[in-house]
């Protein structure tokens, strides 16, 4: 595993970096303004709607890809997640000199029309956008930079993965571990003793392949029956069994104050991924914003807050430092 600026180690993840902070190296294109202009992909009848920044001279293209829900290609979903986060962080690069791409996932906002049913929508059909968007973006751009956040991270490792790509990618927020595993995490500080014996035995369930039918109001949005083939393949999808496979160059990037990503996910990521390098910025929390606090939810609906500034320095130094010299 690669490190910048000074390392602490936390028990039974000895290559894990804590609390990094990267010098920042000028970098003549920083401040450069982009083009911003409507760009759509188009593929067997369906068509994804987004957003293209043009900055001349870019050393090639980031690829921004979504989270997991309904969330848009600015980070907002009609949920109460508001963030304006991938609109941020596309206009910082461009800052940076690089020009990038953000979309609609198929069936949202702009792509709306590219819809599936519930129950027929698989991660499958993400990964397959994703493989089919790089090669549009390869006719017009000789580097392609994959940037996954939470979930996304997932669907651009095994677009790379099964398109047996070599170009560089990005984990912001991403999990290390099955998310079934995750889940049940989050679950069990939430329920009583009782609820989660049952929700960890649905999550188990549609696992192994059954379909999880109860009534109760509490799993009537989780669990309802038309997310389940959704969460029975997202759940085979393990990032450590998927990055170690990758050709090309993988950084992994979290926030400390991230309610979403545990220190396990962390550990697990630096144990299967040792060449990889790994950045913790302290306070940064899920949507890439720093807060002081640990437990901060308030900043998933506080779109003026600006993208933390460690994550910036830390990008430009992965894009115009560490991508062009190939560590």
């Amino acid at each position: 595993m690669l490190y910048l600026g000074s390392m602490k180690r936390i028990p039974n993840a000895a290559h894990l970096l804590l609390g990094i902070f990267l010098i920042f190296h000028f970098n003549p294109l920083w401040g450069q303004s982009g083009e911003s202009k409507p760009w759509m992909y188009t593929h067997q009848g369906d068509t994804l709607i987004g957003t293209k920044i043009t900055v001349e001279n870019s050393p090639g293209i980031l690829l921004i890809v979504a989270g997991s829900g309904p969330t848009d290609r600015n980070g907002n979903n009609t949920m109460g997640l508001h963030t304006d986060a991938y609109k941020k962080l596309a206009e910082s690069f461009a800052d940076m000199g690089w020009s990038s791409v953000r979309y609609d996932k198929r069936g949202i906002a702009g792509s709306a029309a590219a819809a599936t049913r519930e129950s027929e929508l698989l991660p499958s059909d993400y990964i397959d956008d994703i493989q089919g968007i790089i090669l549009q973006l390869e006719k017009d751009h000789g580097l392609i930079v994959l940037v996954g956040h939470s979930e996304g991270a997932i669907h651009c490792g095994m677009a790379l993965k099964n398109a047996s790509l070599t170009y560089p990618f990005i984990s912001l927020e991403g999990p290390g571990r099955s998310l079934d595993i995750t889940l049940k995490e989050q679950l069990k500080t939430k329920l009583n003793a009782d609820l989660y014996s049952r929700a960890e035995a649905k999550i188990d369930s549609i696992k192994k392949g059954y379909t999880a039918h109860d009534k109760h109001f509490i799993w009537q949005n989780l669990f309802r029956v038309s997310v389940q083939p959704y969460m029975r393949q997202l759940f085979t999808m393990v990032p450590c069994e998927i990055y170690p496979q990758l050709k090309g160059l993988v950084y992994v990037i979290d926030g400390g104050h991230d309610i979403q990503i545990t220190d396990a996910e962390r550990n697990q990521l630096a144990e299967c991924l040792p060449q990889a390098l790994f950045v913790t910025i302290p306070k940064m929390t899920h949507v890439l914003v720093n807060s002081e606090s640990s437990n901060d939810t308030k900043v998933y609906n506080q779109p003026d807050l600006p993208i933390s500034p460690e994550l910036i320095k830390t990008l430009n130094t992965i894009l115009n430092q560490r991508i062009p010299s190939g560590k």
